[in-house]
């Protein structure tokens, strides 16, 4: 169950925006290179947190169009928000912003 002692992990594989603004492209990798060395981080030995629990909701995946993939990780944000649980967002540009 989601809760406020959840962080939940999303990660938007998608350089699109950058790339029409004829930004530097990379954002696509983001966030799998980065859960490479987040999950190389150790707990906290004395456990000061307790029953919080870590959940990786996965890519934002989708051969839609940039408009579909904004407005999905828009309700996903949404849905997060409305648990009270606290997430990072892996990777896309300003536009995911």
């Amino acid at each position: 169950n989601l809760s406020d002692k959840s962080l939940c992990i999303y990660g938007n594989p998608d350089h699109e925006g950058i790339h029409l603004n004829g930004g530097r492209i990379g954002a696509g990798e983001a966030p799998d290179v980065i859960r490479k060395f987040f999950y190389k981080l150790t707990p906290d030995p004395q456990n000061n947190i307790k029953n919080f629990r870590i959940f990786d909701l996965g890519n934002n995946i989708s051969e839609k169009t940039i408009f579909d993939r904004h407005q999905k990780a828009y309700e996903v944000s949404k849905i997060l928000n409305q648990k009270s649980c606290s997430f990072i967002a892996l990777g896309g540009g300003h536009d995911y912003g």
